[in-house]
């Protein structure tokens, strides 16, 4: 290419070189106007589902509320149409969405209707039809006149309309029939922060509108139909911001800044001419160029783009015999360095696991390394003869991290998990090669990390799923969206007859839109390797303090709910901070929360361990000690911890009729707690025979299906208020 260059005269030369450069820039400024263009689509795309979460949130809850506004009606005696205020107030007055409560009967003639303040409106609609509609719950009512499919209609510029059937002595009598102010609904969506500017439109498919926003003028617009349970709405998201002017703009001055650069070069190529140097500089920056553009800034290893690019190219000239490895590498728990060293120790440990990659690359050519992102590495491997070479590769790498111990006279732990995938075996293009490898990489961590696993067909289908739910997890997580994620309340129950029942222990149910019911055993481990558990841990606790003032104000009693407390969320550095701040803010006294523990977070530390919880009970927090008799459990050690309560684990009680050993181990563990003034409960109590040898035994308290399953929160109110939870311990016949 030189000897070519050489031979050309001078201004031939540098019109070569314009003409190269001026590609290039044309390339850069199309490239970073796209990519913007792509970005601004997807965030008007997730307005427009913020839209559409609100609303359908919205309509079920009011849904909800009117399937509650019916049972109490039906529930009340003698019963008048005209006459429903007293009843109806306290909801209406709470629930400012609803405008208007209409009585119809069988037939759908108003016999009487009122509006949020409790004026009489019957006067204006008695006698008129309302429309036989609401929401779409897999059920119907037939009768002689009505048809009525649940689901919403709209009857007016901005009002929604949701209908319910009444019943007495399992008869029709007539429908209820609550008005939505679709204003209100539609002015309460708070678009993300980048977005808060946008203004919309809803409207109905023949062009009715039903809200829009006062600074809306239909110019720059993102349309989209909205369907919630088969009725459409037409959303138009309008940006008072012109997005794409402002990336226009700086595209526009990216332009400039190559425009000079090449005047630059052309002024350099001027000034060399003569001395003969001109290639070489040219070169120079052409190598500049290709490295912004293909590196990471960070450690100097090749970035994405580039891997992919060898990767592609490697697969497009491969022969018949060439085989090439692919192998995804993720730091264990780099999180946790950062949060405890710093970002900037952990852009150091980033450089160094870059310059043992370089070391190795350096003794063999046939090995390029890329940082892809955050502490994930992709590394090429060309042209293998046996796997035996890629063998020796991963132990190489997870030995010499083993040996990075300190920094800044620091113990750092450090660890990775690697997957590897084979071209032609495991892949035959980039996309699938660099997925397989990321589910190995899980696999190796779901094997204890620091480990190293080869894609194969067997772990196809379970890794996938896992890779599923964690990407569906951290999106979830990002977005600060746990609409998909509900507790529930499993009772713990007193067996003294002088202990009345005031507590049980909040359990995390995710049942997703995407994914269906993901199960706890399965979730609670990705969290936890993803290091999105400090997140959801914080929610629970949130959400079970939010629960503890509906308990108070319901029942007049102040309960005490237990919440599960994660290894790694209990080593998190600002834990304690973070466990005080949220029962503060939401103005619950700590004596109302206990924390659950495993025996796993005395693993590492003992001494910070008890500092921690000491630090928790000054502040009035109760502690459990959860799954007492599965892990390294000892019965020396429990003196020393500042605990309340001890769980055993159901495993002890499986059998406890049968088994004399796990008798006896539950006897020994029930008379060493009392003596050190720890309350027992034993979880997993299914049958009436376990509940009798345990109460025989002394047992303080149990939890299980014996009394009750895990409750949704009206459920746990009812089961509350109910007589046979204050009289739960005399049930024995």
């Amino acid at each position: 290419m030189i000897k070519k260059i050489k031979n050309l005269n001078n201004p031939m030369k540098i019109f070569i070189q314009v003409i190269i450069l001026s590609i290039i820039g044309v390339i850069l400024v199309l490239n970073y106007y796209k990519s913007n263009e792509a970005k601004h689509a997807i965030n008007m795309e997730e307005s427009i589902q913020q839209v559409f979460e609100k609303s359908k949130g919205d309509l079920y809850n009011n849904y909800g509320i009117l399937k509650a506004i019916v049972y109490d009606l039906e529930t009340t005696p003698n019963f008048h149409q005209n006459n429903i205020y007293p009843i109806v107030k306290g909801y209406l007055s709470s629930n400012p969405q609803i405008s208007k409560i209409s009585f119809a009967d069988k037939d759908g003639r108003i016999l009487s209707s009122l509006n949020n303040s409790g004026s009489d409106l019957t006067y204006k609609y008695k006698g008129k039809s309302i429309e036989a509609s609401s929401l779409k719950m897999n059920s119907s009512v037939k009768t002689s006149k009505i048809d009525i499919e649940m689901k919403p209609s709209i009857y007016s510029d901005q009002e929604i309309d949701i209908l319910y059937p009444m019943y007495k002595n399992r008869k029709l009598i007539g429908f209820l029939s609550i008005t939505i102010d679709a204003h209100g609904m539609f002015s309460g969506v708070k678009f993300k922060s980048t977005l808060n500017k946008n203004e919309m439109l809803v409207s109905t498919p023949n062009g009715k509108t039903i809200f829009k926003s006062k600074g809306f003028n239909g110019e720059n617009t993102y349309i989209k139909n909205v369907n919630i349970e088969g009725v459409t709405w037409i959303v138009q998201i309008e940006s008072k911001e012109d997005v794409m002017g402002v990336v226009m703009k700086k595209a526009i001055l990216l332009a400039l800044a190559l425009t000079c650069l090449l005047s630059f070069v052309i002024y350099l190529e001027w000034q060399l001419l003569n001395k003969g140097e001109y290639i070489t500089e040219l070169t120079r920056l052409q190598g500049e160029i290709e490295i912004i553009a293909y590196s990471d800034s960070l450690t100097g290893l090749c970035n994405r783009l580039s891997i992919t690019n060898q990767i592609s190219n490697y697969i497009k000239n491969a022969k018949k015999e060439d085989r090439c490895a692919v192998i995804f590498l993720d730091l264990d728990d780099f999180k946790n360095v950062n949060d405890v060293f710093g970002h900037e120790k952990g852009d150091k440990l980033l450089k160094f696991v870059a310059k043992i990659f370089k070391e190795i690359s350096y003794m063999d050519n046939r090995i390029v390394t890329s940082r892809i992102g955050g502490d994930e590495f992709i590394t090429l491997f060309k042209d293998i003869v046996l796997e035996d070479e890629v063998h020796s590769f991963c132990k190489d790498i997870l030995n010499r991290l083993s040996n990075m111990s300190s920094t800044n006279n620091k113990k750092i732990n450090i660890s990775a998990s690697i997957g590897v995938s084979f071209f032609p075996e495991s892949g035959l293009d980039v996309d699938t090669l660099f997925k397989n490898a990321d589910m190995a990489m899980y696999n190796s961590k779901a094997k204890g990390k620091s480990q190293y696993s080869f894609f194969g067909d067997e772990m196809g289908e379970e890794m996938q799923r896992r890779a599923l739910v964690e990407s569906r997890l951290r999106t979830l997580i990002t977005r600060n969206d746990f609409s998909f994620f509900s507790l529930v309340y499993q009772p713990q129950v007193p067996i003294s007859s002088e202990s009345e029942f005031k507590g049980a222990e909040a359990l995390i149910r995710w049942n997703d839109k995407e994914l269906g019911l993901v199960f706890p055993l399965e979730f609670i481990e990705v969290a936890e390797n993803s290091g999105t558990i400090d997140a959801l841990g914080n929610w629970v606790l949130r959400e079970t303090c939010h629960y503890l003032k509906r308990l108070e104000s319901e029942l007049g009693i102040k309960q005490n709910i237990s919440v599960n407390i994660s290894p790694k969320q209990f080593r998190q550095v600002n834990f304690v901070e973070k466990i005080i701040h949220i029962v503060e803010q939401e103005g619950i006294s700590p004596s109302q929360i206990t924390l659950e523990i495993t025996e796993q977070v005395f693993i590492d530390n003992m001494v910070d361990c008890v500092r921690i919880l000491n630090e928790l009970k000054a502040k009035g927090f109760k502690i459990s000690l959860d799954d007492f008799g599965t892990g390294y459990s000892s019965l020396s050690y429990l003196s020393q911890l500042p605990i309340d309560t001890l769980k055993i684990d159901k495993s002890f009680v499986d059998n406890i009729g049968s088994d004399i050993h796990s008798l006896s181990l539950i006897e020994g563990v029930l008379k060493l707690s009392h003596s050190i003034n720890l309350k027992v409960i034993v979880e997993g109590v299914e049958t009436f025979e376990q509940y009798k040898l345990l109460k025989e035994l002394g047992v303080d308290t149990i939890q299980g299906y014996y009394f009750s399953k895990p409750l949704t929160e009206e459920d746990y109110i009812l089961f509350s208020k109910s007589e046979s939870s204050k009289e739960i311990s005399r049930c024995i016949p």
